[in-house]
């Protein structure tokens, strides 16, 4: 699957025709039960699980920011005094992350 980082410590990984993520300094999967999918679509390092046909966000650190929903998520720009930042949305579910 490569030797591509998601997130700042995971690793992608196929068993038993499964998918998981690795923990690259403790070699633990994330989840007991493989996934569905990985996205990493969010223009920043946070990062999107599909499961039991629902989607969840997750930081770079692997810590969870969002329940699991129906719906998928994507962002928009906002501008913020005097930058843009991201939004993280799901309009399925109605509900967006607070700008980074």
């Amino acid at each position: 699957m490569g030797l591509e980082y998601v997130g700042n410590k995971y690793y992608r990984c196929k068993k038993d025709g499964g998918l998981y993520l690795i923990n690259s300094e403790t070699l633990k999967p994330m989840f007991d039960e493989p996934i569905e999918a990985m996205l990493q679509s969010l223009n920043g390092p946070e990062f999107v699980v599909k499961k039991n046909g629902l989607s969840v966000v997750f930081d770079m650190k692997g810590k969870q920011l969002t329940d699991y929903l129906p719906g998928s998520f994507d962002w928009k720009w906002a501008k913020d005094d005097f930058c843009f930042k991201r939004i993280i949305f799901n309009e399925i579910a109605i509900i967006e992350l607070s700008a980074r």
